[in-house]
């Protein structure tokens, strides 16, 4: 028994007698249903905002899936050849200018020279979404 149902029985011991069998199991009845009711509304608060985030990852995840790839071409600043333009296609690049060694298909921005520039082309056209 907890400690709520026993300080509960022990206000209503001066009660016992006063009321006749039928309306005590009458009321203990109703206060179950009560009790049943509010459970089952505790026990469902979870399930819409668990069904909205499972809808919106669903979501997310189809659209990041089935995005159109083939339109953008990475192969220009594609640096270190592993078929995709990314943030470490730009360190290579980085690091290549940094160690006086800079990379010969680097000059991204048509200049005639590879400097930091050209790293902040390829990140902010990988930011953006657009073949550098």
């Amino acid at each position: 028994m907890s400690d709520l149902e026993t300080k509960l029985e022990k206000s209503l011991t001066p009660l016992q007698g006063a009321l006749s069998p039928s309306q005590d199991d009458a009321i203990r009845a109703l206060a179950r249903s009560a009790g049943q009711r509010i459970r089952k509304q505790k026990s469902r608060r979870w399930l819409a905002p668990a069904a909205a985030i499972a809808i919106a990852a669903a979501l997310l995840i189809g659209v990041l899936w089935n995005r159109d790839r083939s339109t953008v071409s990475f192969a220009a600043s594609d640096f270190n050849r592993d078929g995709v333009v990314d943030v470490v296609d730009a360190y290579a690049l980085h690091l290549s200018i940094k160690q006086k060694a800079p990379l010969a298909a680097g000059d991204v921005t048509g200049d005639q020279s590879v400097t930091y520039d050209d790293v902040d082309s390829v990140v902010m056209k990988i930011v953006r979404g657009v073949a550098p």
